[in-house]
């Protein structure tokens, strides 16, 4: 019971870290979190734009398998480069529904507190050793005289033994608008670290991820 209501009190506060992804992707795949288990997310973000300057940020997440073809996420994120009165993030809330078992999947994120949303739709394939996964969805801004858009993207990852590598590309409305190439090393069954780089086509500003995923 104890240990039951520790991973509740985490659940409160943890973050969708970019959409429904495992780590440092942020592609979505059609797989949902098996029914009655859970998965941690722990990421640090540091930042160098070269108009906004350096920014840093801590994330944390955790998702839990409702359905065998549903699963719940929710958390935040806490800023510490720039520095600001009140740095944590507002909580985000995702669920994700499987339409046909890792083939095509459906997803809902909102700010807990905002208007705004994400929808999203993610196919899977695989092709012997690489798996491919194709998003296409909408965000809505939340704000009368800001439009929202269409989202789409695509990622390949390459899987070996206990290491995965890959690189993503993801656009709006405007054309394709950010890359990532990234990897995650499996250290056991339930643990794996990831470390992964991403920037933009605008401009030469550039973002390095790291962290872990844990499933339990």
């Amino acid at each position: 019971m104890v240990r039951k209501g520790i991973v509740f009190a985490v659940f409160l506060l943890v973050c969708c870290m970019e959409g429904w992804a495992a780590r440092p992707f942020s592609i979505d795949d059609a797989g949902t979190v098996e029914q009655g288990k859970f998965e941690l997310e722990l990421g640090y973000e540091n930042c160098n734009d070269i108009t906004a300057g350096q920014s840093s940020l801590f994330a944390l997440g955790l998702k839990h398998g409702l359905t065998d073809r549903m699963d719940i996420g929710i958390g935040l994120g806490q800023t510490f480069i720039p520095e600001q009165a009140e740095g944590l993030s507002p909580s985000n809330l995702s669920l994700k529904f499987a339409v046909i078992k890792d083939l095509l999947a459906v997803s809902f994120a909102q700010d807990l507190g905002s208007s705004a949303y994400q929808l999203n739709s993610a196919l899977s394939k695989e092709f012997g050793p690489i798996e491919t996964n194709i998003n296409l969805g909408y965000a809505a801004t939340g704000v009368s005289n800001i439009p929202g858009s269409i989202t789409y993207g695509l990622d390949l990852i390459y899987g070996f033994k206990k290491l995965d590598v890959g690189c993503e590309f993801s656009g709006d409305k405007d054309g394709f608008q950010e890359w990532l190439i990234g990897g995650s090393y499996s250290v056991i069954d339930a643990l794996a670290v990831d470390l992964g780089y991403e920037g933009n086509f605008s401009d030469a500003s550039g973002e390095v991820t790291a962290g872990l995923h844990y499933s339990f």
